[in-house]
C-alpha cells in the first residue's frame, strides 16, 4: 500500500487493502490491524501520512563471513529428524545481524519461509517479544485456518486474533506452547524447512526460552531456529546458558562464534569503497580504529562519508583526510556521542526523551513529552544520521547501544523527572499499557505511583506465563514502602509460583516462608491454610520432609489453640503425609488422619473426607496393607464423584492406578490412569500430569513394554526438570535405568541410576535403597561383582534395620539374593528369598480372595520370588 501511494496510485493501494482484508477474514476470521485500517483511511482522505525517504540507504558489501555463512547454509540443507537451534555468538557490533540478514536472503531464494524476530532491551523483560514478532509475520503465510481453541491460545501473544484464552497454570502454559507448535506446522512448505531468525537473544525473557526448548522437542522436524546473541551479556546463571546446556545433551543445538573481522576482510571492504591507491590507507585506518568490530567500522565510515560529503563510489578521499577527522576513541560510546552532539540542542533533548520512552517509540507520545514545532525535522535528521529507523508505524533506535549511551549521559534527577512525564502522557494515550506505565512511574520521581500498575502488570505477565517478568515486577512492587498486606500476599503468591516454574528453589522457599509469616500477621485463615500448603508442598517435593514437618507443626498448634476447625483438619492431613516416611511416623500419621476424618465428618465436609480417605490409602499401601488401602481409596473416590470434585479426581485416580498396578490388576490400573489423563485434558488440569505419567511408565515397565516405558519416563524427566522436582526426576532416571537394564544395556543403566542417586535427597531413604539395589544388579550385568557385593548389603541393612519405611522390600531382597547367588553364597541367597516370600505372602493376605492370585502370579517379581524360594 505504501509503495503504491509513493508512485501516486492511491486506487491501487486501496484495492490492495481490500484484498488483504478479505484474505484475513476468510483465512483467520480476523480484521486487519488497527494501524493498517488507519493507513487505509489516510489514503482515502488524501492525507500524506507516509514520509518520504530523506536519506540514502547505504548497504556495505558483505565481507569476512564466508565460512560462517557456509556453515549456516549447510545447516539449512541438512536433513534432520528433529528441530535444531543454531546459536550465533559474537560481541557487540561484530556482524551477527548482518550475517542473519544475508542468510535470510539465501533462505528466501531457495523457496523456504524465513521469519525474523528480535529481542529488545527493557529494564523488565517483555514476555515472548521475539516470538510474537515471528508469529505476527507468519499470519499471511498460513496454509489453512487456525482452529478456534488454538486461535484463543495464540491471542495471548497476538491480540489481533480476538479474545485470549484464560488460565495461568501449568496446563495453560502447555496449551499455549502446543498452539504455537501447531501454528508453525501450518507455515511454509512441508518439503522445505521453516527458519526462524531471532536477533539479540541476550535480551530474551525466560518464558521465551521455555517455549523454544519446547519447540525443539515437539515441533516439526524441518524447523531451524537461528538465534544471535552477545556472550558478554550472558552470565553463568543467564537462562540462555541453562537452556543451551539442557538441549545440548540431546544434540539439538550448535554454536557458531563470530571473531572480529580479519584485516583481509577490512581490505576487501575498503577496496569496494575507494580508489585503488587509497585502499591501503583506508584499511589501516579502519582496522586500527575498529579492531574488526563491524558496528564501530560502519560508524567510522558514516563519519567519513558525512565529513567530506562523499557520494558515488569509488570515493576520492582528499589529501591528508585522516588529519581532518574528529578524533574518535575506540569505544562505541564516543562514536555515538560524536554523532549525537552534532545535532542542534533541541534535537539532542528530543532524542534523549525518545530514549526515555524506550527502544521503540511512537511519534504521538514523543510529541506529548516534547511539544516542539521542529520535532518532525528532528526525526528526519535522526534518520539521516542513522540514529533511528522506522519500525512499522513507530520509530526505533538503530542500535540499542545508541539508546544506552544517551541514557547514561543524563543526570539521575533529570531521568526521573522525564520518566514521570512519559508516564503521565502514556496514561492519557495508552492507559491499558500497564507494564510500561509501571516501568516509567517506578523509574520516576515518585516510585510509589507505580504500585497499582505493577500489581496489574504482574498478574497480566502471569496470564501469558512470562515468569521472568512476573518476578521483576513483583520484586519492584514489594520493594515499595507503601505496599499494603493484601497486595503483598498477592505479589508473593505470584512471585513464588514464578520461581517454582523457573526452578529457582532457594527463592521459591524464601517466598513460601514470607507468605506464611504474612498470612499469620494478617489473620486470614484461608490465606494461612494456603500458605501452609505451599510451604509444606515445597519442602516435601524436594525431599526435605523434616523442614516441612516443622513448619506444619507450628501452624497446627496455633490452629488447635484458636479452635480453627478448617485449618486444623487441613494441617492434620498435611502433617500425616509428611510423617509417614518413618515407621514411628506412620503410626502417628494414621492417628492424624483419623482425627482429621472425625473433624470433617462432624463438619459435613464431604469433599475433604474423600481427599483424606485417598491420602489414608497412600499411607496404608506403604504399610503393605493393600486390602485396607484399596477399600479407603474406593470410598474416597466414591465421595469425590458424589460431589463432582473433578479438580481432585485425577489425583485419586492416579493413586488408584498405582495400587492396582502393585496388586497385579493391570487392566484396572490402565482404566484408572486413562480416566485421570482424560479428566486433566477435559478440565485443563496440568498439576497432576507428571504423577499420572510416572504411574503410566511404571505400569508399562512391569508389563515389560520397554519402548513405551522409556518414552514415558523421558517425558516425566522433562516435566520434572521444568518443575524443579528432584524426587520425581530421580524416579524418572531410575525408571530409565531399569528400562536399559532389561534391554541389556548395563553400562547405560548404571549411568542413569547414578544420575538418579545424585539427585535423590538424603531424607528419601525409600528411594535411596531402591537405587542401591538397582545399581547392584547393573554392576552384576557388567560383571563387576565386587561393586555389586558392596552395594547390596547396604540396601538390605537399611531395609531391615532402618526406622524409615521401605515400601518395595521384596524387590530389595530379590536383588540381594541375585548378588549372593552370583558370588557363590547359595545358602544365604535361599534364606533371603524365603524372607522375601514371607513378605509377599503376608501382604497377599490383606487382599480380598479374588485379588490374591493376581498379586502372587501376575506380578512377575512376586511369582519369581515364590518360585525360587520353593526350590530345594
Amino acid at each position: 500500500m505504501r509503495l503504491l501511494v509513493l508512485i501516486n496510485d492511491s486506487i491501487g493501494a486501496l484495492a490492495q487493502y481490500e484484498r488483504c482484508r478479505e484474505a484475513l477474514e476468510s483465512g483467520l476470521g480476523v480484521p486487519p490491524l488497527l494501524e493498517t485500517q488507519a493507513l487505509a483511511e489516510d489514503i482515502r482522505a488524501g492525507r500524506q501520512s507516509i514520509p518520504a525517504v530523506s536519506h540514502e540507504e547505504w548497504l556495505l558489501q558483505f565481507v569476512g563471513r564466508g565460512n560462517e555463512h557456509a556453515q549456516l547454509v549447510q545447516a539449512f540443507h541438512l536433513r534432520r529428524t528433529t528441530p535444531f537451534l543454531l546459536l550465533v555468538a559474537g560481541a557487540l557490533g561484530i556482524g551477527k545481524t548482518r550475517l542473519l540478514q544475508e542468510f535470510a536472503r539465501y533462505v528466501g531464494s531457495h523457496g523456504a519461509l524465513g521469519l525474523t524476530g528480535r529481542c529488545l532491551a527493557f529494564e523488565v523483560p517483555v514476555p515472548f517479544q521475539a516470538i510474537s514478532m515471528v508469529l505476527r509475520l507468519g499470519l499471511p503465510f498460513l496454509r489453512s485456518a487456525l482452529p478456534t481453541p488454538e486461535r484463543a491460545e495464540l491471542a495471548r501473544l497476538l491480540p489481533e486474533l480476538g479474545h485470549a484464552a484464560e488460565g495461568t497454570d501449568e496446563a495453560a502454559r502447555q496449551r499455549l506452547f502446543l498452539a504455537v507448535t501447531n501454528y508453525l506446522a501450518l507455515l511454509g512448505k512441508p518439503e522445505q524447512p521453516l527458519v526462524l531468525f531471532l536477533d539479540d537473544l541476550h535480551w530474551v525473557d525466560a518464558a521465551s526460552l521455555d517455549l523454544l526448548r519446547f519447540l525443539l522437542y515437539q515441533a516439526h522436524s524441518r524447523l531451524l531456529i537461528v538465534a544471535a546473541y552477545r556472550p558478554e551479556d550472558i552470565l553463568a546463571d543467564h537462562p540462555l546458558q541453562q537452556m543451551q546446556r539442557s538441549v545440548s545433551l540431546d544434540r539439538l543445538v550448535a554454536q557458531l562464534s563470530l571473531p572480529p573481522l580479519a584485516e583481509s576482510s577490512v581490505y576487501e571492504l575498503s577496496h569496494s569503497l575507494v580508489q585503488e591507491e587509497q585502499v591501503a590507507e583506508l584499511t589501516q585506518y579502519l582496522g586500527q580504529e575498529s579492531r574488526g568490530n563491524g558496528f564501530v567500522l560502519v560508524e567510522l565510515l558514516h563519519e567519513l562519508k558525512e565529513k567530506y560529503g562523499l557520494g558515488g563510489m569509488p570515493w576520492k578521499l582528499p589529501s591528508q583526510w585522516t588529519s581532518h577527522l574528529v578524533a574518535l576513541t575506540q569505544t562505541v560510546r564516543d562514536v555515538v556521542l560524536d554523532r549525537v552532539e552534532r545535532l542542534p540542542l533541541g534535537s539532542q533533548t528530543a532524542l534523549q526523551k525518545a530514549a526515555i520512552i524506550g527502544a521503540i517509540f511512537d511519534h504521538s507520545l514523543l510529541s506529548a513529552v516534547f511539544p516542539h514545532s521542529s520535532l518532525g525535522t528532528y526525526v528526519r535528521e535522526w534518520q539521516a544520521r542513522g540514529l533511528v529507523q522506522t519500525s512499522g508505524q513507530a520509530l526505533e533506535f538503530s542500535h540499542d547501544k545508541i539508546r544506552a549511551v544517551l541514557l547514561e549521559a543524563l543526570p539521575a534527577a533529570q531521568k526521573a523527572s522525564w520518566h514521570t512525564e512519559v508516564a503521565q502522557a502514556l496514561s492519557q494515550q495508552q492507559p491499558e499499557a500497564t507494564s510500561r506505565l509501571a516501568h516509567h512511574y517506578f523509574s520516576g520521581s515518585n516510585p510509589a505511583q507505580a504500585l497499582p500498575y505493577l500489581v496489574i502488570a504482574a498478574g497480566q505477565a502471569a496470564q501469558v506465563l512470562a515468569f521472568g517478568e512476573v518476578i521483576a515486577l513483583c520484586s519492584q512492587a514489594l520493594g515499595l514502602a507503601s505496599v499494603q498486606p493484601h497486595d503483598q500476599l498477592k505479589l508473593l503468591q505470584l512471585r513464588q509460583r514464578a520461581f517454582q516454574f523457573l526452578g529457582n528453589t532457594e527463592a521459591e522457599g524464601q517466598d513460601a516462608l514470607a507468605l506464611l509469616s504474612l498470612a499469620q500477621q494478617v489473620g486470614d485463615d484461608q490465606q494461612l491454610a494456603a500458605a501452609v500448603h505451599r510451604l509444606s508442598r515445597f519442602y516435601y517435593l524436594r525431599g526435605r520432609a523434616a523442614k516441612a514437618r516443622q513448619a506444619v507443626a507450628n501452624i497446627l498448634q496455633v490452629a488447635r489453640e484458636d479452635g480453627n476447625v478448617e485449618t486444623t483438619f487441613r494441617v492434620l492431613n498435611m502433617m500425616a503425609m509428611l510423617l509417614r516416611n518413618t515407621l514411628e511416623g506412620q503410626v502417628e500419621a494414621l492417628h492424624c488422619q483419623a482425627e482429621a476424618l472425625a473433624l470433617v465428618r462432624a463438619a459435613d465436609e464431604v469433599q475433604m473426607e474423600g481427599l483424606l480417605l485417598c491420602d489414608t490409602a497412600v499411607i496404608l499401601s506403604e504399610k503393605g496393607d493393600w486390602g485396607a488401602a484399596l477399600a479407603h481409596l474406593q470410598a474416597g473416590l466414591a465421595l469425590l464423584r458424589q460431589v463432582k470434585a473433578v479438580h481432585y479426581l485425577p489425583r485419586a485416580l492416579y493413586i488408584q492406578g498405582g495400587l492396582w498396578r502393585a496388586v497385579g490388576q493391570y487392566a484396572l490400573a490402565h482404566a484408572a490412569l486413562a480416566e485421570a489423563s482424560s479428566l486433566c485434558q477435559t478440565h485443563q488440569l496440568g498439576t497432576y500430569l507428571v504423577q499420572i505419567h510416572l504411574e503410566e511408565a511404571k505400569l508399562a515397565l512391569v508389563q515389560h513394554q520397554l519402548p513405551a516405558a522409556g518414552n514415558i519416563f523421558d517425558l516425566v524427566k522433562g516435566l520434572a526438570e521444568t518443575d524443579a522436582r528432584p524426587v520425581v526426576l530421580a524416579q524418572a532416571f531410575l525408571g530409565l535405568g531399569r528400562v536399559a537394564y532389561h534391554e541389556g544395556d548395563f553400562a547405560r543403566a548404571a549411568d542413569l541410576i547414578r544420575q538418579a542417586a545424585d539427585l535423590c535427597p538424603e531424607e528419601q531413604a525409600n528411594l535411596t535403597v531402591s537405587l542401591q539395589a538397582a545399581l547392584a544388579l547393573a554392576m552384576l550385568g557388567l560383571q563387576r561383582e565386587n561393586e555389586a557385593e558392596a552395594l547390596s548389603p547396604a540396601a538390605i541393612q537399611k531395609t531391615t534395620n532402618s526406622h524409615h519405611v521401605i515400601t518395595n522390600r521384596p524387590q530389595i531382597f530379590w536383588s540381594h539374593a541375585r548378588v549372593l547367588q552370583t558370588i557363590g553364597q547359595g545358602r544365604d541367597a535361599k534364606q533371603v528369598l524365603q524372607t522375601a516370600a514371607a513378605i509377599v505372602e503376608n501382604e497377599a493376605k490383606t487382599l480380598p480372595t479374588e485379588w490374591r492370585e493376581g498379586f502372587v502370579t501376575a506380578v512377575t517379581l512376586h511369582r519369581h520370588i515364590l518360585q525360587q524360594a520353593a526350590l530345594p
